[in-house]
């Protein structure tokens, strides 16, 4: 948590500084391409950050798991808690924001669902969180990396972080 925590204060340092920049700085010879440039690059950086915080904490295998359960599990919380941090803290490009505000309000309901100790109700955000995180992930890898992936987490074609490990 504490490396995730220091890459994206990293990640949103280098957003603020390069939205804080004038593209009419002659002085600075940055134009604002560049500046957008930068901006892109930590926006991307964010989002690679949260995709892959949802595979390390997999988003999958959790939800698996917790609709067989019969009572709760220690982990599910911490592993919750991580993914709805890192969501809210991606600065989510529109075309990208309804989803991540989907996602994110369902693991809100799964945390709230353990919090109350409501097993029926926990089940039915984790699902919907895991049906939502479907949804955003190939969307998410799409949009940064320009090209085209499609949902793997049914057998489907790979996105760049599995190439990498990180299926």
């Amino acid at each position: 948590m504490k490396t995730i925590g220091i890459i994206m204060a990293g990640v949103l340092l280098l957003t603020v500084a390069a939205s804080a920049c004038s593209d009419s700085d002659a002085e600075s010879g940055v134009s604002a391409e560049d500046l957008a440039k930068v901006e892109e690059l930590a926006v991307n950086a964010q989002i690679a950050t949260a995709l892959n915080t949802y595979r390390i904490d997999d988003m999958h295998n959790l939800d698996d798991d917790s609709q067989k359960a019969s009572e709760f599990d220690a982990g599910w919380s911490g592993r919750l808690a991580r993914m709805h941090q890192v969501t809210l803290a991606t600065q989510w490009p529109e075309e990208l924001k309804a989803m991540a505000d989907e996602f994110a309000a369902n693991l809100d309901a799964a945390i709230m669902a353990l919090d109350d100790e409501d097993l029926a109700a926990y089940k039915g955000a984790v699902g919907k969180a895991h049906a939502a995180w479907h949804d955003l992930d190939p969307a998410a890898w799409n949009l940064i990396s320009g090209a085209e992936h499609e949902d793997t987490h049914h057998g489907a074609s790979a996105t760049p972080m599995e190439g990498m490990g990180g299926g």
